[in-house]
């Protein structure tokens, strides 16, 4: 059974979660800020599994500055 993460409001400055595994529970990044100025990145391209809700913007729409994205998470055209 998985363990639920509550990372609301947390301030991330650095930092590797490469190879991180979540499941069976609920990851929690609410009101998070990931800092770094402009030349930071949050990289979950090689990420596998069903995208969390409201990350990925829609298809027609860039993904933000510094965000990079498994490309099976943005949906489907309609």
């Amino acid at each position: 059974m998985g363990h639920d993460f509550d990372l609301t409001d947390a301030t991330f400055d650095g930092g590797d979660l490469s190879g991180a595994v979540f499941s069976g529970g609920t990851v929690s990044f609410i009101g998070a800020q990931f800092s770094g100025g402009g030349d930071s990145t949050v990289d979950c391209a090689g990420a596998r599994g069903v995208a969390p809700t409201d990350l990925v913007p829609p298809r027609e729409s860039p993904s933000p500055t510094g965000l990079s994205l498994p490309p099976a998470w943005y949906p489907a055209p309609v």
